[in-house]
């Protein structure tokens, strides 16, 4: 898969999820409800949680529109290395996640990351 498909691909994907966190879209609790989820029943500081939203929102259009690829993989890398190993307890203790998924998305992060071009690529 072409590297600008891939990105596309993961971009959506993470915008998706960013939607749900930030506007409440696709069933989601928006900003303040995913805030204090994040802030009260997680206790992850606040600072952290809205980079996190933030991260994934602003990453997914970064990647979907190949702006500031690089940087909007690297946000998006830290929040599901960071989810990943905070949420996998949480996951398989409410028996709705599996180590294979988890490794997914550090793996669909990473890559996003490692095949990013330093600028916006374009036919020529």
């Amino acid at each position: 898969m072409e590297s600008n498909t891939f990105q596309g691909v993961s971009g959506s994907f993470e915008f998706a999820h960013g939607s749900q966190k930030m506007l409440g879209w696709f069933g989601g609790h928006g900003l303040k409800g995913t805030m204090s989820f994040f802030t009260q029943t997680r206790h992850i500081p606040a600072v952290f949680a809205f980079l996190a939203i933030a991260a994934e929102f602003f990453g997914g259009l970064g990647l979907v529109f190949g702006l500031l690829t690089r940087i909007a993989a690297f946000g998006i890398t830290v929040d599901m290395r960071v989810a990943v190993y905070y949420e996998g307890d949480f996951s398989r203790s409410q028996k709705c996640g599996s180590p294979a998924r988890d490794r997914s998305l550090v793996f669909q992060a990473d890559t996003a990351l490692l095949t990013s071009p330093k600028h916006k690529v374009t036919n020529q």
